[in-house]
């Protein structure tokens, strides 16, 4: 009977130990795959809304935004404008898709039951401060703190629907239009 006890004793000993021993490489596991890192963006960007609004055949509407640095390296940091076409509010990527509704709109642009119609052909945005900044590359840096960027929409007519002394563009068809600005910090 002695003999029962302690090996049952053992049995539970070990049983316990490598409970533990596995709960511990689970619980360092999930540390590992929950870590999150994330780096410091070192500009501010200040925009008082960009959105157009209801606009009409041949508008040159303006917009600016201002790029700030506050990086404390004093490293130069560079950076790129981007225009993307603009998903629909509250679209989802179809099944199948891996990518975001974003990357979805880029592949796909002319689903516009998810994807807005491409404007972004008709903005342009130019640097205000006599600098060399252009949307393929721009810097900011302690010596150079702060970027200025106008944003101008000449707004397209629908065809068919053009005026004789209208300059501007020419889209095939009337709808929402929409086009994502962001920049990317190289």
């Amino acid at each position: 009977m002695f003999k029962y006890i302690a090996t049952t004793k053992k049995k539970w000993f070990l049983f316990l130990t490598t409970t533990a021993v596995l709960a511990l490489a689970l619980i360092g596991a999930q540390i590992n795959l929950t870590q999150v890192s994330a780096d410091v963006i070192p500009i501010s960007v200040n925009v008082n809304g960009l959105d157009f609004g209801q606009v009409f055949p041949g508008e040159n509407l303006d917009k600016s935004f201002t790029v700030t640095y506050t990086d404390e390296t004093g490293q130069p940091v560079v950076y790129t404008i981007i225009q993307k076409i603009k998903p629909l509010p509250g679209a989802i990527v179809p099944d199948g898709y891996s990518g975001t509704i974003s990357q979805y709109c880029q592949d796909n642009p002319t689903d516009y039951s998810r994807c807005y119609r491409n404007l972004c052909p008709y903005i342009t945005k130019i640097s205000q401060d006599n600098e060399a900044d252009t949307e393929s590359g721009a810097e900011v840096s302690p010596s150079d703190t702060i970027d200025n960027w106008l944003v101008n929409l000449s707004v397209p007519a629908v065809i068919g629907q053009v005026a004789q002394d209208h300059g501007g563009g020419i889209v095939s068809s009337n709808g929402d239009y929409g086009c994502d600005i962001s920049l990317n910090v190289n």
